[in-house]
């Protein structure tokens, strides 16, 4: 932040006080919101060299506040304050236009000069002809946030770039159509913000953090940790210290390429299942009533590889007007048609006529909705079904759930609520548990996310054996990578149990031990360089039952099962609030359909999965030293979440259930996580369940 922008706040803000004053009005500043995430009002006009202040009051949505102090406030009390504020800073604004208009310039200009000589000069994003399409999307989206793009006219070869995710260093030869954004120009600080893998903490706040956890304070974090639009949207991408030479020239919007069109010499016709315009054209072509396959395998027909997922779509079987509706799909969604005269591949892969190319059955799709089903979580699903897919679907109302005639449905998502599993069972009520307990075995697929998927895999819900860790601690006990049980007893809340000793005897003194530093990866760890983090842990994960050696014992499995419980609850506690973390995939699982051996997940929830055989874990966090992407993530979370799953999908009677342990659509941010969640909707009801053809 320029000092300029910062000297500037304090003006406003203090203008803007006065103000207050003089109307006796209270106030406070700096207690809360970290001003750290970008996609705040404030902090997004901060990283454009601009002034941000942020003011807001207790809501009254036109209505009366009882406050706790016993003060009442009134609708135009909240309309006076927000006038009170706008005022005062319009008012200084009019006083100092000019000095504040030159200062932005100037904090502009200084941001660029002072990024050429940075340490990451330019980020490079290489062409990919897997997903066409992708790259240009991104770099439209960069330009229309004021951030200059470039592309390359021609191959060349660049060298000494380092890959986002693994640090790797590598000098590849690039094909026309790469990206370049250089940090030398005014937008360099929103640059920064939006596209490194990670953004780092001071110490000083890091250690507040913990010693808030660690004092069942909550936490100080108000909005997630990483955003890296590099990470969410998917793309390779590379950093550099130099700027890569080759012919750049500024990127503009390509031209439409002409869309084929279908004759009818064809037998089959496939469609590949890796670009990002394949769902919503698959959604579009069941919704017409067209009969389509997909690829279990990958095949090569006419010289052309495919990768399993690919579309087919079979002439024989299938509706009249076959060829004049995949021709409208093709101009509609810019998918390519590759047409097939023979059933026969190349290359000795699988036939088109053969089983490895399953029918799929068109979703009919219910959302959970209504109090307490989270506003955003639901809001991001109807805006992925609706706006991207143009699928019909219906909002089912929670409360209503019990006297909902399932059989209209062969897939239901149970979005997260503002509640504990428990409470969305309460609102099911029992009779609606029961009757999705029948739904799924009947040939249902229910897909739940975060609380959703609590609910489906919990005890009580006696509907599959995959389970949350916290629900599992008994059989599988979290490993400990933390402070010592007597270190994490002292600096805890005070307690009167007498002096506490450690294992040697000796008496433990307060070390007030908050300085731990967090986990970063290999591709996030340039990018803390320079930043005090903490002192690393010199210990190793331990068994749980070795962490509790040193404090007192237990005499029942009873009692040593609410011990267990307490540890886990405050491993718990060090969960993300929203990290950028690598997950590894089934290679053979059609909800990975699209994808590669590994993804880029959102995670912002307390708990993960656990699951065995015969469930299918499709996604599950690594080792501890690949996880860690970008964001906050403690060792204590780390050690928690290593190895287990991110989603898993499990058969029951003749349908399945498949869970998400937190949001795969979060805020349409996360392409790769999105993709396993569309899979499940519009793949489920023909890959993953057991049903008969209607007659």
């Amino acid at each position: 932040q320029p000092l300029s922008v910062r000297a500037w706040e304090l003006r406003f803000s203090g203008a803007q006080a006065a103000a207050l004053d003089q109307r006796g009005y209270p106030y406070f500043s700096g207690e809360w919101n970290e001003e750290f995430f970008p996609g705040y009002g404030s902090s997004w006009a901060t990283y454009h060299g601009t002034i941000g202040i942020l003011y807001e009051m207790s809501r009254t949505t036109g209505t009366l506040v009882h406050k706790p102090a016993g003060t009442v406030r009134t609708f135009a009390q909240a309309i006076d304050h927000q006038l009170t504020s706008s005022v005062a800073n319009l008012m200084t604004l009019a006083t100092n236009a000019t000095k504040v208009v030159s200062d932005h310039a100037a904090s502009r200009q200084a941001a660029a000069e002072q990024a050429a000589d940075g340490p990451v000069r330019a980020w490079v994003v290489p062409a990919d002809p897997r997903h066409p399409g992708r790259v240009d999307d991104f770099a439209a989206h960069l330009e229309g946030l004021g951030i200059a793009v470039h592309s390359l006219q021609d191959e060349a070869r660049v060298r000494d770039l380092f890959d986002i995710r693994t640090g790797a260093k590598s000098s590849p030869t690039l094909s026309a159509g790469a990206l370049l954004v250089r940090l030398d120009q005014p937008a360099a600080p929103m640059i920064h913000a939006l596209l490194d893998p990670h953004v780092p903490m001071e110490t000083t706040f890091l250690q507040e953090e913990r010693e808030y956890r660690e004092k069942g304070k909550g936490g100080r974090l108000y909005e997630v940790t990483a955003w890296s639009l590099l990470l969410a949207r998917g793309p390779e991408a590379h950093w550099t210290g130099r700027i890569p030479g080759g012919d750049w020239a500024r990127w503009s919007e390509p031209a439409a390429a002409p869309v084929a069109q279908l004759d009818d010499a064809y037998l089959s016709v496939l469609i590949d299942g890796d670009t990002d315009s394949a769902p919503a054209a698959l959604a579009d072509l069941l919704q017409r009533g067209v009969v389509v396959r997909v690829a279990e395998k990958p095949m090569s027909v006419g010289g052309r590889k495919f990768r399993r997922g690919a579309l087919l779509i079979r002439r024989e079987g299938n509706i009249d007007n076959l060829t004049s509706i995949l021709n409208e799909i093709a101009t509609t969604h810019g998918v390519v048609l590759t047409p097939a005269t023979s059933s026969r591949t190349d290359n000795g892969g699988p036939d088109l006529g053969g089983r490895l190319v399953d029918p799929l059955v068109a979703p009919r799709v219910g959302v959970l909705t209504g109090a307490p089903v989270s506003t955003t979580g639901y809001g991001s699903i109807w805006h992925l079904l609706d706006q991207d897919l143009n699928l019909r679907f219906s909002g089912l109302d929670i409360s209503h759930f019990g006297r909902t005639d399932l059989a209209r449905f062969n897939v239901l998502i149970f979005p997260a609520i503002s509640g504990s599993p428990g409470v969305y069972r309460d609102l099911i009520g029992l009779g609606g548990m029961e009757s999705l307990r029948n739904w799924v075995a009947a040939g249902g697929t229910a897909i739940g996310v975060g609380t959703g998927a609590k609910m489906l895999a919990s005890l009580e819900s006696n509907l599959v054996a995959t389970s949350f860790r916290g629900q599992a601690i008994d059989q599988y006990p979290s490993p400990v990578w933390s402070l010592t049980a007597a270190e994490v007893r002292d600096i805890a809340q005070l307690s009167s149990t007498g002096i506490l000793l450690d294992e040697t005897g000796a008496e433990i003194a307060g070390k007030g031990r908050y300085d731990i530093a967090p986990i970063l990866g290999d591709g996030a760890r340039p990018f803390a360089k320079g930043y005090d983090q903490g002192h690393p842990l010199t210990s190793k994960p331990v068994p749980l039952t070795s962490w509790l050696k040193p404090t007192p014992k237990t005499t029942t499995p009873e009692e040593l099962l609410l011990v267990h419980q307490g540890v886990d609850a405050r491993l718990r506690g060090f969960m993300p609030r929203g990290a950028l973390l690598r997950v590894d995939l089934h290679d053979e699982s059609w909800l990975t359909f699209g994808l590669d051996e590994t993804a880029t997940v959102m995670f912002r929830s307390d708990d993960c999965l656990i699951a065995e055989p015969p469930a299918t874990t499709v996604a599950r966090f690594p080792a501890i030293d690949r996880m860690h992407l970008g964001g906050l993530l403690w060792p204590e979370a780390a050690a928690r979440m290593s190895g287990t799953a991110y989603a898993v999908r499990e058969a029951v009677g003749r349908g399945q259930v498949i869970l998400f342990a937190s949001a795969p659509t979060f805020r349409r941010w996360m392409t790769e996580s999105e993709r396993m969640f569309v899979n499940a909707v519009l793949m489920g009801p023909g890959l993953g369940t057991r049903w008969t053809a209607a007659w």
